[in-house]
């Protein structure tokens, strides 16, 4: 199973510089994670240097994958749904990426995941 997450990131290349003010242009890159059984979230962030790095990590923080992307091009990944296996207690299904500020990287994402109890005490089974 492949997932895709969208992530656009906006770059700001300064144009031109007078005493009063400055141009700024912002461009658009776009991260695209495979995402075939859930809704495509967007995530938007402002970063000031192009190339920059994008990094995907799964719960456990080891590294899925990172790359350079350079100004005005798209960086695409359609690697395998992170897993995390299940325990004791609770099964876990992925829910997508959330940015993660205290990883390495100028941008850096780590793998989200819903808890479902394997013993719900709210079904009934009859014997």
């Amino acid at each position: 199973m492949r997932k895709i997450v969208l992530l656009s990131i906006m770059g700001l290349a300064i144009a031109s510089l007078s005493s009063c003010n400055s141009n700024i242009k912002t461009t658009t890159n776009t991260i695209i994670v495979d995402t075939s059984t859930m809704d495509i979230e967007t995530i938007t962030t402002t970063i000031k240097e192009l190339p920059y790095t994008a990094a995907f990590y799964n719960y456990d923080y080891e590294l899925i994958i990172s790359f350079k992307v350079e100004k005005e091009e798209d960086a695409i990944y359609s690697g395998d749904v992170p897993i995390k296996p299940s325990d004791d207690e609770f099964n876990y299904e992925f829910t997508g990426f959330v940015k993660d500020d205290s990883l390495d990287g100028d941008f850096s994402f780590i793998a989200t995941f819903k808890e479902t109890p394997k013993n719900d005490w709210n079904q009934v089974t009859w014997f």
